[in-house]
């Protein structure tokens, strides 16, 4: 039997929608038609768990359910904000827009949880409160722009904000992956092709060494013994590859780690300031976001502070929290921390005296964004040449140690 989502119109006016089973669309449109008007029926390419048959196993039994699972994306979760703002600015009702988001989310778990939404929403509670129950997938930051929002009676600019919001943290984030791209490939290419002359072309000229009674100098006789990890110890050298692996993972997730990291990252040249910039943007993106939603300055500042990754930049938004509660000005508290731009600071100022302080953060945002882009393309094409000279120097380096015992057997012909 197959799968199909069907949409039909009961005799009471009230639309319906939902999955079904079948052995052809021309039975489910006669089954459906007796409950009312059918208005579409398309066939489902996957069937879903919820139509299996009564005495196949569940779905949590099968230990691949998991690897086959479709995972929500972020573009997933930013295409159903724009499409509930559509929906809001329309005047569809709000439990209608999130039945229609929900039969093409695209993924199992945007669906349920789009679907556990709806219900909270049909309970009473307000979508920004429903939101909050999945903030791995929607994040707090958006949930708090779109309770605002709903406070305010502008839950589709709200929702527009929120969705224009992720799609300016992912366009960085890949950007940021798209420029590493051609670096680690470089890097791997660069790592096997040393992995192969050491493993496979040495040891063969240093067994015509042997033969003919010839002492490799130092340099070939330890690039010999790294390379007999390998051909010797393969497991040996696997497992531990996979430990430091893990290891070095585990010691990301602590924050004491991720922290010292970044410090260090900073001081490096020109690194560091690429990294400073890529926080800072977006953090005034956040901060530009959540004041133009008409979110409390104080409170945007905390949020500023969480995004930022940046310890620098965090105790500066906290410090200026904390300056506003006792009534100072946010450009006067960013000014006295000394790691902010001027002309960052000026605008925030000016903001403040004219009122217009959210776009002119918006368009601060937008700069500090090109300039980091700009800097993330000078870093890769300085990252570039440094890695093939240091690749061609360690190649260098495994040329000499077969060379050199060659010329010795020359001088001894």
């Amino acid at each position: 039997m197959s799968a199909y989502r069907f949409k039909y119109v009961s005799p009471d006016g009230e639309t319906h929608t939902g999955q079904v089973r079948a052995d052809n669309i021309d039975q489910a449109t006669v089954e459906l038609a007796q409950l009312g008007r059918v208005i579409s029926i398309v066939p489902l390419l996957e069937q879903a768990n919820d139509f299996d048959d009564e005495d196949d196993a569940p779905a949590s039994s099968n230990p691949l359910a998991s690897l086959r699972k479709k995972k929500t994306k972020t573009e997933d979760v930013i295409t159903v904000l724009r499409n509930l703002g559509v929906m809001a600015e329309s005047g569809v009702p709000l439990k209608e827009a999130l039945e229609t988001v929900s039969l093409e989310a695209g993924t199992p778990d945007l669906t349920e949880a789009l679907r556990d939404i709806k219900d909270r929403v049909i309970g009473g509670s307000a979508l920004g409160e429903a939101m909050r129950e999945h903030p791995k997938m929607f994040g707090t930051l958006a949930c708090n722009m779109i309770a605002v929002g709903e406070e305010g009676g502008n839950l589709d600019k709200a929702l527009g904000s929120a969705a224009e919001q992720m799609e300016r943290s992912a366009a960085m984030r890949g950007k940021v992956i798209n420029a590493l791209i051609y670096p680690a490939i470089l890097t791997v290419v660069s790592f096997l092709s040393v992995i192969s002359l050491v493993v496979l072309v040495l040891p063969q000229f240093v067994e015509t060494f042997k033969q003919m009674d010839i002492e490799p100098p130092l340099m070939t006789r330890m690039l010999m013994a790294f390379g007999n990890l390998f051909r010797l110890y393969p497991l040996v050298t696997f497992g531990v590859s996979i430990a430091v692996f893990v290891g070095a993972k585990i010691a990301w997730a602590r924050e004491d780690v991720r922290r010292a990291v970044l410090v260090f990252a900073l001081r490096i040249p020109v690194v560091g300031e690429l990294i400073f910039k890529v926080a800072l943007s977006r953090s005034i993106h956040t901060l530009a976001a959540l004041t133009g939603a008409n979110i409390r300055l104080v409170e945007s500042l905390e949020h500023a502070a969480n995004v930022s990754g940046l310890p620098s930049l965090e105790n500066a938004f906290l410090t200026a929290q904390d300056d506003l509660q006792n009534g100072q000005t946010l450009g006067e508290s960013l000014a006295r921390t000394a790691i902010l731009p001027s002309t960052l600071v000026q605008l925030i100022s000016i903001g403040e005296r004219t009122g217009r302080l959210a776009p002119l953060l918006d368009r601060a945002a937008l700069q500090m964004e090109n300039d980091a882009d700009a800097r993330l393309k000078a870093v890769v094409s300085l990252f570039e040449p440094i890695l093939i000279v240091v690749m061609g120097g360690v190649i260098g380096m495994i040329t000499l140690s077969i060379i050199t015992p060659l010329f010795s057997i020359m001088q001894k012909i």
